[in-house]
């Protein structure tokens, strides 16, 4: 009965809170494009999202790439 909360607990590890996701997506960016884009965002938003880019502890080019694919499916989405 272990295997399964086992299997369980890496789809919850990958599964990251919109915030999280938000600033692995701008850290992936770059400031350059980061910069760029927060020129249409409010204050209220750029505050929350340099805060949660500042409590991201570590971010695996594994992460990056799949934010940025999940990015890529609503962008196609529409």
């Amino acid at each position: 009965m272990a295997e399964p909360s086992t299997e369980a607990e890496p789809e919850e590890e990958h599964e990251l809170p919109v915030m999280q996701k938000v600033a692995i997506l701008f850290v992936a960016l770059g400031q350059e494009s980061a910069g760029e884009v927060m020129k249409f965002l409010s204050d209220f938003e750029i505050e929350e999202i340099t805060q949660s880019v500042a409590n991201l502890k570590a971010v695996t080019v594994e992460m990056q790439d799949k934010v940025l694919a999940e990015f890529e499916q609503c962008l196609l989405a529409g």
